[in-house]
């Protein structure tokens, strides 16, 4: 494929600046092949040269201590409307280990801090 035979000064002139999102990213939080194939996918598009990051949520069994998620100051406090309602959340930061791909977490206990990604563990329903 001619977009593997680059080279850097091709790379930087056609380079993409990128927010991929999705529900899930390995290892921070896995069900399937998703998780997996976002990772490589991300790392891929980064070692083409592409400014890629990626947004997903913050769910509760995400380990803040071993993924070394950190606080982004300027995006702290992010008003989110959801149908009439506003609901201020906020974003962390860590990078996909071994890789320079930077993953935003975004931070609303009331819609992601549970412990199962795609269900409500306290009464068993699917989250759309």
């Amino acid at each position: 494929m001619r977009i593997l035979s680059l080279t850097k000064g091709e790379k930087m002139k056609n380079r993409l600046r990128i927010l991929y999102l999705s529900s899930e990213v390995a290892p921070f939080a896995k069900t399937g092949g998703l998780a997996d194939g976002i990772q490589r996918f991300t790392k891929a598009l980064f070692d083409l040269g592409h400014d890629i990051r990626v947004m997903m949520p913050k769910y509760g069994p995400i380990n803040e201590r071993k993924y070394i998620l950190r606080e982004v100051i300027r995006l702290k406090t992010i008003p989110i409307r959801v149908g009439e309602q506003e609901h201020i959340t906020s974003v962390k930061s860590a990078f996909i280990p071994d890789s320079k791909v930077q993953v935003y977490f975004l931070d609303y206990k009331p819609f992601f801090d549970r412990a199962d990604i795609y269900g409500d563990d306290t009464n068993g329903h699917e989250i759309p």
